[in-house]
């Protein structure tokens, strides 16, 4: 199922904060590194992530209550990026290629990306907004700990193959 088809207008980070997570934040190799070992099970479809341009059009993330913030991490494909959009989405340009950024357009409808990479906040002494989250419509959910704060959590709709 497509964003388009679970009534995200405009934005892709409502499939994430509809679900009580925020589009995902990679904020170093090591977290780039595990994102690719959950991409070697996925193939290469494109990914939204938390990574888009702020009003002054700063590459910014979102953190765990969706404000804005800068970081000294990029990983964006050679040539990118290109001014398509406003966003970005990981992907594999080729199969089995690691996974570098591009820039999209943020709605999927003209992007044509129907998936995102998405968070939230992990359980520890500090914060108990954290456990398993009912996610309708969602046919694999991959959990890790990136750090001790933060789960990342892969939301993909019901694509025309089965992983």
């Amino acid at each position: 199922m497509s964003l388009a088809e679970w009534g995200m207008p405009d934005n892709y980070t409502q499939i994430c904060t509809s679900n009580g997570l925020v589009p995902l934040a990679i904020l170093s190799q090591d977290e780039e590194n595990f994102v690719q070992t959950v991409w070697d099970f996925l193939y290469t479809i494109p990914f939204y992530i938390g990574l888009h341009q702020d009003s002054k059009g700063n590459w910014v993330w979102y953190d765990d209550n969706m404000k804005e913030f800068s970081s000294s991490y990029f990983n964006w494909a050679p040539g990118y990026p290109m001014n398509i959009g406003k966003c970005a989405v990981a992907t594999s340009p080729e199969s089995e290629s690691p996974v570098v950024w591009q820039d999209a357009d943020c709605d999927p409808q003209y992007s044509g990306y129907d998936y995102a990479l998405c968070q939230r906040e992990a359980c520890d002494a500090e914060s108990v907004a954290c456990g398993l989250v009912n996610l309708p419509n969602i046919n694999l959910t991959a959990l890790k700990s990136l750090s001790a704060y933060r789960d990342v959590r892969i939301n993909i709709g019901e694509p025309a193959h089965q992983f």
